[in-house]
């Protein structure tokens, strides 16, 4: 995704020892319009990298992985049976 000013995915992988839910909105190329959206719940950020390419279109990108216990996209969902 590309990157911004916002802080959010960082704060929450630092917090390592408490869940967060969060999603993200997969918008129709240059438009405003949602496409998709990913949600998760009880989750955690386990990896983060932000790209910078000086000759591409996207000049700064943001890549992370969410290991959490439901993820849903659409109508299908996910559940992980974690141990309690």
């Amino acid at each position: 995704m590309e990157s911004t000013d916002d802080t959010s995915i960082l704060e929450n992988m630092t917090n390592q020892f408490k869940p967060h839910s969060g999603s993200i909105v997969f918008k129709k190329g240059d438009e405003e319009a949602k496409m998709k959206e990913l949600t998760w719940e009880n989750g955690y950020i386990t990896e983060f990298t932000e790209n910078i390419d000086i000759v591409g279109s996207q000049p700064m990108t943001i890549t992370f992985v969410v290991s959490a216990q439901v993820i849903k996209i659409g109508g299908a969902q996910f559940e992980q049976n974690w141990p309690k």
